[in-house]
């Protein structure tokens, strides 16, 4: 829908800087043509239907139902029957030649000669106002700025177990350089890894006081577009509270709708995941959330439950693909299909998995860290209904929708970076955010 939105927006500015340009144009024509002492018939803005109108001084002023442009009337001006010709002379010597009709109209008094002059600096008006008012736009945009969305290159997330983490990278880390070149938004850190090649680019991140140069993987992950395994700083607001069926972990709390979540513990978050990480961790304890509540900033008490959790959400089978289904309809024998890790180890979507290799699980993205750090040929998970050995596979790096188990949200489609839960425990997923707009909704 905001795509949608998006698009009629466009084609809408699009539409009224044309129509503008028109206006510009013609006004250009009418302002010399007053100056030169040409007749002005009418002066419009717009096309169409007359909406207003006013006659002053024998010009004719309206404005018209589509706001597209306008138009003078200039009858000195060159018409079409100097470009095309006139009416046949017969026939014109044969409406002069009539007599004797009363009630015929008299023909309007001609009009006065415009000089060659007059009718070039006329013409040329229109041209040059639509440069004069470039060039106004220009020298304005020029003074203030066109404004932006901008998204600050601050890093919102880094897994504990991922890599960037061990290389050094921390949530809240400014990006100023990449290779080199100076970045002052996110946009430039997308745009300037895209233009980059090799294995890795060279980060030059701040941190208080303290800059760090670091060597940080960039890559297409999956086929996808070149980029770091980085999400950006991201604000969080509370669009509503509620509880899941199972029961939301922060719908008992003291959240309101509309807090702009700031610290937990006294420490910035910044962003969803960074959040879970610091709310879920150490079980049992109680912490601290800051938030913005209109103009104060408010502290509210939050007791870490004794179990996080990730929910898998289904468990996909192994199938043939279309060329071996096409060869088994003329008798081809096929090999019998391998079950997955996951059919294995007996899980079943719903199974709510709270901790992995002894390690509690607060998020998909922590989750996938385990995962990809661990270097065992098999993972120990526990989850609600009994302890699993699962075949360890390598996470990958698709995106998708978040779940719904830590009670904080539901609805429309997410715009949260989630990552694939690895082949065999696919859409194992947790429902932390749904983001309307620049507000989360928990639920």
């Amino acid at each position: 829908m905001l795509e949608i939105l998006n698009i009629l927006y466009v084609i809408g500015v699009v539409f009224l800087l044309f129509g503008a340009a028109i206006f510009v144009h013609e006004f250009g024509h009418f302002w010399v043509a007053l100056k030169r002492g040409l007749v002005v018939e009418e002066f419009a803005i717009g096309f169409g239907p007359i909406i207003w109108s006013k006659e002053h001084e024998g010009i004719l002023y309206s404005i018209r139902a589509i706001p597209a442009g306008g138009f003078v009337k200039l009858p000195q001006m060159l018409t079409s029957e100097a470009i095309e010709g006139t009416a046949d002379s017969d026939e014109r010597k044969g409406e002069e030649g009539r007599e004797g009709d009363g009630n015929k109209e008299e023909s309007p008094e001609p009009l006065p000669p415009v000089s060659p002059l007059s009718k070039i600096l006329v013409a040329f008006a229109g041209p040059l106002m639509n440069v004069v008012f470039a060039i106004v736009i220009a020298v304005l945009l020029w003074q203030i700025g066109l404004p932006r969305q901008v998204n600050e290159p601050v890093i919102g997330y880094v897994a504990t177990h991922s890599e960037e983490y061990k290389i050094g990278l921390r949530p809240g880390d400014r990006i100023v350089a990449i290779n080199g070149k100076p970045v002052e938004a996110w946009q430039d850190v997308i745009y300037t890894v895209l233009d980059s090649s090799g294995p890795t680019v060279k980060l030059k991140v701040k941190r208080g006081d303290e800059v760090l140069t670091l060597d940080v993987p960039a890559g297409t992950w999956d086929g996808g577009i070149r980029r770091l395994r980085l999400d950006n700083h991201d604000e969080m607001v509370i669009g509503e509270l509620g509880k899941t069926n199972r029961g939301g972990l922060f719908a008992d709390s003291e959240l309101e709708p509309n807090d702009r979540i700031l610290k937990v513990s006294d420490q910035t978050v910044y962003s969803q995941y960074h959040f879970l990480d610091l709310a879920l961790a150490d079980a049992g304890t109680e912490k601290s959330i800051t938030v913005k509540r209109g103009d104060q900033e408010v502290k509210v008490q939050f007791l870490t439950p004794a179990q996080s959790r990730v929910s898998v959400g289904a468990i996909p089978e192994p199938e043939h693909g279309t060329w071996e289904l096409l060869l088994s309809k003329i008798g081809w024998d096929l090999e019998p299909l391998q079950s997955t890790p996951a059919m294995d180890a007996d899980m079943w979507p719903g199974d709510i998995i709270h901790s992995a290799n002894g390690e509690p699980v607060t998020s998909v993205s922590q989750f996938i860290g385990i995962v990809r750090s661990s270097d065992d040929e098999e993972m120990i998970l526990e989850t609600e209904r009994t302890q699993k050995v699962l075949k360890r596979v390598e996470p990958s790096e698709n995106f998708m929708e978040l779940g719904e188990e830590h009670g904080v949200i539901t609805g429309e489609k997410v715009r949260i970076s989630a990552v694939k839960i690895p082949e065999g425990l696919e859409s194992g997923v947790d429902y932390f955010a749904r983001v309307q707009g620049d507000k989360v909704f928990f639920h």
